[in-house]
């Protein structure tokens, strides 16, 4: 009988020692199925096509946001009279100041652009329908509260574009019958504009953000 030769029988050794590693691992797996949980999140991180990545762009620019904000909040002065004023010195005198604004500016627009491309994967795929129903439904909600959020944070410098927004807004509750004047009045704390600046702000800054984080794990 012939002895084996060395590499002959160094793959012998390699192969009995990975069938060896494969079988402990089957093993510990019917045990502790790890790889059942595993698998799914990898497929989150490393999705098999790159429209899936949409939805992790929004998140990437949703955190941006929130570090963005919380420099600008520091800086920020959600009175009616000097609002503008904090903006323009933010700007302009504050180190890094207009940069952080910039950040913020445009991290905003490609949160909701990406909103709107992944909702338009999740359409025209049918990736809406049964069982993914409430998924849906919590991804138009976002769409809603990202929008609602763009318009307060374009509101909040108090200059020209943010209170015509702001008016037309006050518009838009007038118009409701029966309840409008007391919707505008509780809005506004009174006639236009009222105290709506230090309002706007608490909406802006912790209200729609907050409900941002508790709807986007429901998303996912």
């Amino acid at each position: 009988m012939a002895t084996p030769t060395k590499p002959k029988r160094r793959a012998q050794i390699v192969a009995g020692s990975a069938k060896v590693a494969r079988d402990s691992l089957i093993s510990l797996d019917d045990r502790l199925p790890f790889a059942r949980w595993l698998r799914p999140q990898l497929r989150k991180l490393f999705p098999s096509h790159w429209s899936f990545l949409l939805g992790e762009l929004a998140l990437y620019a949703f955190v941006m946001l929130v570090l963005t904000g919380t420099f600008l909040t520091l800086f920020y002065k959600p009175n009616p009279d000097v609002a503008y004023e904090s903006v323009v010195e933010l700007s302009l005198d504050v180190r890094g100041g207009l940069l952080i604004r910039q950040l913020h500016h445009w991290s905003a627009t490609v949160f909701v652009l990406a909103i709107v491309a992944h909702m338009c994967r999740v359409f025209f795929t049918g990736a809406f329908r049964k069982p993914r129903e409430l998924t849906w439904m919590l991804g138009v909600t976002l769409f809603a509260l990202a929008l609602f959020e763009s318009f307060l944070g374009v509101s909040l410098p108090g200059d020209q574009l943010g209170m015509t927004g702001l008016k037309q807004a006050e518009g838009l509750l007038l118009s409701i019958p029966l309840i409008g004047t007391y919707l505008a009045a509780f809005v506004f704390d009174g006639p236009f504009p009222g105290q709506v600046i230090p309002r706007v702000f608490v909406t802006h800054v912790l209200l729609v953000p907050g409900i941002l984080l508790a709807v986007v794990p429901g998303t996912r």
